[in-house]
């Protein structure tokens, strides 16, 4: 079954079933969607959610990677 095919047979459209078949023919935009569609809803503001940054960076621990940033700020989110 072809996408166009698959969106026309299924009116509940799952996004989720729409690209797990389409993994092999946009491999890239698969990733993408994986990641954007893993994402969970917040109904914090951004700026709440952000304003833990300024604990972390701070000119002292200016040097750290934003690996390390990204993971601290998830552990305690």
């Amino acid at each position: 079954m072809t996408n166009s095919s698959w969106i026309q047979r299924n009116q509940s459209r799952d996004v989720l079933e729409f690209w797990s078949m389409s993994e092999s023919r946009y491999p890239t935009l698969y990733r993408i969607a994986k990641d954007v569609l893993a994402a969970q809803a917040s109904s914090v503001p951004p700026e709440t959610a952000f304003s833990d940054c300024g604990r972390y960076v701070t000119v002292l621990r200016n040097r750290l990677e934003p690996e390390a940033l990204q993971a601290m700020l998830y552990l305690n989110s």
